[in-house]
């Protein structure tokens, strides 16, 4: 045994590295980060409802967690801060998974339903050109894209 990290874990994933460990306090609503090796707690991520899921992204850099609100949110590692809510699941988020190269995330849920999220700007922009029959306001591409303003087409 290389440690005990001395926490009431539901989840528990490493980092791509393995020099990083992330659990999930369900109850709780918490993630914790830890340093793999020392056992020492590096960061907590506080969500407003219980953490069901829970998956590091390839690049190590960002952390998704899902939620028992049907919710999947997206923190940086490095600082602790939420960079995205998804909304779409009618109940608990039971799986969360990265493809490879970070630009997609999958989802499940207890409603019966598996999610594919776009991540990549790019991707997400593609998407709005196929889909809307009209140009994005800048309130909605801060709302969706998470962008000040409109890139230009």
């Amino acid at each position: 045994m290389v440690t005990t990290l001395d926490t009431f874990a539901s989840l528990a994933v490493f980092d791509p590295t393995g020099q990083r460990l992330a659990t999930a306090r369900y109850l709780e609503g918490m993630a914790d980060i830890w340093d793999a090796q020392t056992g020492d707690k590096i960061i907590t991520l506080a969500a407003p409802s219980l953490v069901s899921a829970i998956a590091f992204s390839p690049n190590g850099e960002s952390i998704a967690t899902g939620h028992d609100d049907g919710t999947i949110r997206l923190w940086d590692t490095q600082t602790g801060a939420q960079q995205l809510v998804l909304h779409g699941h009618g109940g608990a988020v039971v799986y969360v998974v990265f493809t490879p190269d970070g630009s997609r995330l999958a989802s499940s849920g207890e409603d019966g339903l598996v999610r594919v999220w776009a991540l990549d700007l790019d991707d997400l922009i593609d998407i709005a050109h196929e889909r809307l029959t009209r140009t994005l306001t800048d309130a909605e591409c801060r709302q969706y894209l998470h962008v000040d303003h409109c890139p230009d087409t």
